[in-house]
């Protein structure tokens, strides 16, 4: 999780090297784009001519799985992403976070767990910005484990600030995760290898 979660400039497309690249995911948005577009025989007049594999400027434009110009992603790319590194991302409900003591005993004795995936709504202060860009942008920021077993360290990742916060508990770190969540934050368990439970 934490290479995925590292910038996603590098020009590469190995999966191998676990690096997340731009080009990887306009690919998966662009792949999941057309299987649905196939699943709907979505097909107009004008587009007789044109190759089935490739996507149109209005696809382009008005594409559910990802933004040109804002580099958004869709979970079904990110989920995609992952599941290529075999990671799985299961959603994480308010009530199974509130469960505190099971909570606590599944991050300690599951040895799979990567990490948290958080989507997270975005409001800007400026005017000017809430003009031009879309009014419910959401952010994407990663929480992955540090740290001995017995005693983890969780850190957030988030690619709109240097600094790395720190969260040194599994009762703080509980207690993150739902203060985000009762404020509208989608929040998704990674964990390595079959999905458990």
């Amino acid at each position: 999780l934490l290479q995925l979660t590292a910038s996603c400039e590098n020009n590469s497309s190995d999966v191998s090297s676990g690096y997340c690249t731009k080009l990887e995911l306009d690919c998966i948005a662009n792949e999941l784009t057309l299987a649905e577009n196939a699943l709907l025989s979505v097909d107009s007049s004008h587009d007789k001519g044109r190759n089935r594999n490739e996507l149109s400027l209005s696809e382009l434009i008005f594409n559910r799985h990802r933004t040109i110009l804002l580099g958004n992603y869709s979970v079904e790319v990110l989920e995609e992403a992952l599941r290529r590194r075999n990671v799985n991302i299961e959603w994480l409900t308010l009530d199974q976070l509130e469960e505190s003591a099971v909570f606590e005993h599944k991050c300690r004795n599951n040895k799979s767990l990567i990490g948290w995936v958080l989507n997270i709504p975005v409001s800007d202060e400026n005017f000017l910005k809430r003009l031009v860009l879309p009014k419910n942008r959401r952010h994407w920021l990663a929480i992955t484990k540090v740290g001995i077993e017995e005693d983890p360290c969780w850190v957030v990742l988030d690619s709109r600030t240097e600094q790395k916060e720190s969260i040194h508990s599994t009762f703080l770190l509980m207690t993150y995760l739902a203060n985000h969540m009762r404020n509208g934050c989608t929040v998704l368990k990674a964990t390595r290898g079959a999905v458990q439970s």
